[in-house]
Formats: C-alpha cells, structure tokens, sequence
C-alpha cells in the first residue's frame, strides 16, 4: 500500500506554491489565505493482493475519501493531516472523529472493505 500525501483539489492558489508534506510528517501545513471555493481536498488509497510476484490477476482497490481543508487545526484523534481535513457528513474533522467511525469513512477503510468483499467473492 503507497500512501501519497492529502491531494488538495483543485492545487492550492498560494504562492509560493506550499510544500509537499510526506503523511506522517509532523503537523499539517499552514494555508490561512486560501479562501474556501479553494478549500476542496480528498485522500486516496490504492490496495492490491497479489497471490505471488507472477500473479497474472492482481486484484485491486481504491477508497476516496473527499472532504476539505479547514482555516485552523481541530480535534486530537488521528495524527498527520487529520486536524485539518474537514468531514462534511459529519461536520467535524477526522481528527474529531471516534476510531471505528474514522475507519469506516476513511480512504484505507474504504479500500480494505472493498478488498475483502473482492476476497470472499473467489
């Protein structure tokens, strides 16, 4: 599993442009003037199973996680990014989120359950 950094949608109309931020560096980037229209971003997660290194038929899954950036960090669950990814549905970030239903919302969480229910089905 490669764990990209948290894609902000569209790029982030800062200059100059802010950096990329490796997920479990610690704390999340500043962005204070970029105005909300801008604010858009989503995690992603790839999972693959592979029965040996030949494997003709890897079987793949992706989990989407969208949400936002918010002007100030909230919440101490989570760690890296969590402070500041705003979820809409639940209108709090995911570091105010419990674990169970972090996991269950999240881009990995997503991503496994979708692998296991690939798994069951052969």
């Amino acid at each position: 599993m490669d764990e990209p950094p948290l894609a902000v949608v569209p790029p982030l109309a800062v200059e100059p442009p802010p950096p990329v931020i490796p997920p479990l560096a610690v704390g999340p980037p500043t962005v204070q003037d970029v105005p909300d229209a801008e604010r858009a971003a989503r995690f992603q997660c790839l999972m693959v199973y592979m029965e040996h290194d030949k494997d003709p038929t890897p079987i793949m899954c992706q989990g989407t996680w969208e949400g936002r950036i918010t002007h100030a960090p909230q919440g101490e669950n989570g760690f890296g990014y969590d402070p500041v990814f705003y979820v809409p549905e639940y209108d709090c970030t995911a570091a105010e989120l419990s674990s169970d239903t972090k996991n269950a919302l999240s881009h990995r969480g997503q991503a496994l359950q979708k692998l296991l229910t690939a798994l069951k089905g052969e």
